[in-house]
């Protein structure tokens, strides 16, 4: 699936994902276990990445 981004904007930060983790809560959503789940889902919430772009108003 493709997903088209807008560009970055002054207040954003744009982070490259190498890594992601899946928790027991992300089966339990992808199989809508608890039900309300809209499809299509991506699971998974834990991540390492690196920081590619930063706004110019973005605060260290």
């Amino acid at each position: 699936m493709d997903i088209n981004r807008r560009a970055v904007l002054a207040h954003d930060v744009e982070l490259e994902i190498l890594y992601c983790g899946i928790c027991h809560s992300d089966l339990h959503s992808i199989h809508n276990d608890w039900g309300g789940t809209t499809y299509p889902i991506v699971p998974g919430h834990e991540i390492l990445g690196r920081v590619t772009k930063i706004g110019e108003h973005v605060k260290n």
